[in-house]
């Protein structure tokens, strides 16, 4: 006896029902997506940074602001710009 025979036998009393799902994304596409909100979340990272460069810059002419706390907003933003940059780099040399 197979052991589906033996399943079979042990729960005869039951209905089994069997549907077919759905199939399953592959491997790729799921990393594609996550890459992609990966830059989304980035993108508007890098927005709201670029804002508070800017509101800072102004801090500074109105001199309630060191150079030191833009050049931080400065670096910040080029942080941003390198992520995006290398999550492009890597999704450009997934594709080949």
């Amino acid at each position: 006896m197979t052991q589906f025979e033996i399943a079979q036998h042990l729960f005869s009393d039951f209905g089994i029902q069997v549907t077919k799902s759905k199939p399953k994304k592959d491997s790729d596409e799921v990393v594609l997506s996550r890459n992609h909100a990966i830059q989304e979340a980035l993108q508007k990272e890098l927005m709201k940074a670029k804002k508070e460069l800017s509101a800072a810059k102004k801090s500074m002419r109105m001199g309630k602001c060191s150079t030191d706390e833009v050049f931080d907003h400065e670096w910040r933003v080029h942080e941003i710009k390198q992520q995006l940059d290398q999550l492009d780099k890597d999704r450009f040399d997934e594709l080949d």
